[in-house]
């Protein structure tokens, strides 16, 4: 059975391994430093502005997703935000190869988005980065998210 609870500090090590493993299987995963580890820290234990929940099969952590509350300083007419408007933000996602396909990256991402709509927020954007990005667009498409924008790289030599 998936259990989705919210992250606790004594889960660090564990989200950070995790990290670690995705960072072996993508360019998308952060840099794991001293830093990084107090930051994710920093958002586990700051309930009022992160939303951070991992995701439990048979007591090991499979998974995690964090987000956070945004207030919007200026207008963000491409994602239909007015100034002062609150809104919601899903910053990273991350499920075990291996447990990929049973359906747990749309119960995080249902639950952080009933997390948001209870404090009042009507909008949240996630950024797709994948090897496979059409695959993943077409996969939060099927949520329910829509294409806004699109960002595109230029890597300078």
């Amino acid at each position: 059975m998936i259990t989705i609870q919210r992250a606790v500090k004594e889960d660090l090590n564990k989200i950070i391994l995790l990290e670690k493993e995705w960072g072996k299987e993508s360019n998308y995963a952060p840099e794991i430093s001293l830093k990084h580890k107090k930051d994710i820290l920093n958002v586990i234990k700051n309930k009022r502005k992160y939303i951070f929940y991992i995701a439990k099969i048979d007591n090991k952590i499979v998974g995690f997703v964090y987000g956070m509350l945004i207030n919007a300083k200026d207008q963000i007419p491409a994602f239909n935000i007015k100034t002062g408007e609150k809104y919601g933000v899903i910053n990273e996602i991350y499920v075990k190869k291996s447990y990929r396909g049973k359906g747990i990256g749309k119960k995080f991402i249902k639950e952080i988005i009933s997390n948001f709509k209870k404090i009042g927020v009507k909008r949240v954007r996630i950024t797709a980065g994948s090897e496979n990005l059409d695959k993943l667009v077409k996969y939060y498409e099927s949520i329910g998210f829509h294409r806004k924008t699109t960002n595109l790289v230029f890597s300078i030599n």
